[in-house]
């Protein structure tokens, strides 16, 4: 079973739960060789090859067995295996952690980091070289200077953090199944493609209206009736509750004990200091700055909304986003209907790739769709546009189902791997959105959709175009506030004047964007910009606080960290608030990844626009440059990567030119 898992990029699909139950041996067994191995490895055999080569085939596997688990836990229909698959991933990754810290292991490559590093690296390639200085920091960092008793409590601590965050996404999960029936004219307003989406109870005449994104944002946005804004609004607002919260604060305490363990003063010290920023005073002062410069900005796009305000409504939580959509119309003289119009699902997909293989020469084939998981699942693969050389395959599940992953992300189902044999492992990535389809004819997408499918596309493509060597070097393993900048870049291709055309082709005539709805398109994208990335960046800030030096602080009371929440939305937003709003509970990416590094989105996409800037400008729409940007994935420090592309360090002037209109 090893070999087919190592071999088949889509072997997950085929797992039932008995499938499942074996994986956890089976890891046991190749942890047992990979132990055997390194204890078997005599000191005139400590090398890099012996060390890293030899074991490239099992880390794959490895690695596949996580994101299988992974991709079955967010896209199954049955709740059974997705419980399974959930279960099996907690145990396995205790394992891969415990086994992280092996002294067996750990003794050889302190070896070679001592004695023979400095003598083979003249021999060693770039990527080579950095895997290995790498793996150094990542040693010190991890604790293996600690005593053996304190590594155990180590090993524990990070154990029941994952599991923590497995039940945490659950919980999460589950939740979006929560909403409200409706009759037909309570949702007065909301386009009729999406109506025919929703859950509908012939007995009681009425429509289910769940808060899963996909299904809940048309509603806020487009509904005329406010109490159905409200009524599905509060029950969002309401959150995981003190379910995820009972969690997230024992979830802090363990980070504050690991971080002080390994001698940081804060867990934000701790995480971020691998980041392009990297520590918390210059993200706190990077997030403060960019507040101060947007703040007039922001206080003119709050005034612009107030002026479409029914008599004594105040801006509130469950009314922005309809207003936001009133004052769009009135100002822009824009219906969204006819631009969907340009924005046929079949269409849109095919202009992504058209770009991809126009600009960046990877040229996509269809192959087939994965009725094993789903008729609207769909395959493909991956091709170097000039020499005809397969570079991977994407698979695109792209409508919601239930029980399926609620919003929109890009996983590296399996990296670039070069094996010891000499042989390329091709990556393979999954892309997981949740457009509405339409039932009764043509599929259309909102501008929304169109730059959530450009921007998870740009993460795709970064992985399909890697041309690293190792797992650990693969573009998913970059600086968080690095790997946000090929997404953010790609959604400029939606409002770019020159590149815009290129996306959109009307369902029924076939023409082209004409000027001025190219023009319209860009300013619905960029509409009230500073509102947009103000609160991102408060986001940011609560984060970054949650996670200082006052960690222990937000764990003392049930209510301490939404009360942390609250203090940074009023200050920085200041908008009528539901008193029973929870948002915290519901904020994954406090729990995976993104835990006091919020910021790095907003960094990347100051990044993202200079890079953008510079694309359009220095290599006037030629795409070579940035292409070999996305091919060094993490094979060189990612801010030699940027600054090598830009011709100088970042700065944040065409983001701010961009929102200052």
């Amino acid at each position: 079973m090893q070999s087919k898992i190592v071999k088949d990029e889509l072997v997950w699909l085929s797992w039932d739960e008995a499938d499942i139950k074996t994986l956890l041996n089976l890891v046991k067994e190749t942890l047992a060789d990979e132990e055997k191995q390194f204890k078997g490895l005599s000191e005139s055999e400590i090398n890099f090859h012996n060390l890293v080569y030899k074991n490239q085939e099992r880390d794959l596997f490895l690695t596949k067995i996580m994101t299988g688990l992974w991709a079955i836990e967010n896209t199954s229909t049955n709740e059974s295996l997705r419980k399974v698959a959930r279960e099996e991933k907690v145990k396995i990754s205790a394992l891969l952690t415990e086994f992280s810290f092996n002294e067996e292991v750990f003794g050889k490559y302190k070896i070679y980091f001592e004695k023979y590093f400095k003598q083979e690296k003249h021999k060693l390639n770039a990527e080579e070289i950095k895997y290995v200085e790498d793996c150094e920091k990542g040693y010190k960092k991890k604790g293996m200077h600690l005593p053996k008793r304190e590594r155990k409590i180590l090993i524990s601590k990070i154990n029941r953090i994952t599991k923590l965050g497995s039940q945490f996404d659950a919980n999460y999960t589950k939740n979006y199944s929560k909403g409200e029936w409706f009759k037909k004219e309570e949702l007065n307003g909301v386009p009729e493609d999406v109506v025919q989406n929703f859950k509908y109870d012939d007995k009681k005449k009425k429509y289910f209206v769940s808060i899963a994104p996909s299904v809940m944002i048309p509603v806020v946005k487009f509904c005329h009736v406010l109490n159905t804004r409200k009524k599905i609004t509060e029950i969002s607002a309401v959150g995981v509750g003190e379910a995820n919260n009972k969690l997230m604060r024992e979830v802090l305490k363990l980070r504050h004990e690991i971080a002080v363990m390994l001698g940081f003063k804060t867990f934000s010290d701790m995480t971020m200091d691998t980041q392009m920023v990297n520590n918390p005073k210059e993200a706190i002062d990077f997030c403060k700055n960019l507040i101060s410069n947007l703040s007039a900005q922001f206080k003119k796009d709050k005034a612009n909304l107030s002026k479409y305000l029914p008599k004594g409504e105040k801006l509130s939580y469950y009314n922005v986003s309809y207003i936001e959509n009133i004052a769009m119309k009135d100002q822009l003289k824009v219906d969204q209907n006819e631009i969907k119009k340009y924005f046929e699902f079949e269409n849109t997909l095919q202009a992504m790739f058209n770009i991809w293989e126009k600009y960046f020469e990877v040229k996509m084939k269809f192959e087939r769709k994965l009725t094993e998981l789903n008729d609207d699942v769909l395959f493909y693969s991956a091709y170097d546009a000039k020499s005809g050389d397969k570079i991977g395959t994407a698979t695109f599940d792209l409508f919601p189902r239930e029980g399926k992953y609620g919003h929109a992300c890009v996983e590296q189902m399996q990296p670039r791997v070069k094996l010891e044999n000499g042989e390329i492992v091709l990556p393979a990535t999954l892309m997981l959105c949740n457009f509405q389809k339409n039932k009764e004819g043509k599929t259309l997408l909102a501008v929304e959709d169109v730059s959530t499918l450009l921007h998870e596309g740009g993460h795709m493509l970064h992985v399909l175009l890697g041309k690293n060597n190792f797992s650990s070097s693969s573009p998913f393993v970059t600086a968080i506030d690095f790997v946000e900048i090929p997404s953010q870049f790609m959604e400029n291709f939606l409002t770019d004047k020159i590149t815009s055309s290129q996306v959109a082709k009307h369902v029924e005539t076939g023409a082209g964007l004409s000027d001025d709805f190219i023009k319209k398109i860009e300013k619905i994208e960029d509409f009230q910009p500073a509102w947009t990335f103000t609160g991102h960046t408060t986001n940011a800030l609560f984060d970054l606080e949650l996670h200082g030096k006052n960690i222990l602080t937000y764990t003392k009371t049930k209510t301490g960290i939404q009360k942390l929440y609250e203090k940074f939305s009023k200050k920085y937003i200041n908008i009528n608030s539901y008193k029973k709003r929870d948002w915290p509970s519901r904020f994954a990416h406090l729990m995976h990844g993104y835990e006091s590094k919020y910021y790095s989105y907003i960094v990347s996409k100051v990044y993202a626009q200079d890079a953008w800037g510079q694309f359009t400008r220095k290599y006037k729409y030629d795409g070579s440059a940035y292409k070999k940007l996305l091919e060094l994935a993490n094979t060189v420090e990612e801010k030699d990567i940027l600054e090598s592309f830009l011709g100088r360090k970042p700065n944040d002037k065409m983001f701010v030119k961009s929102v200052k209109r």
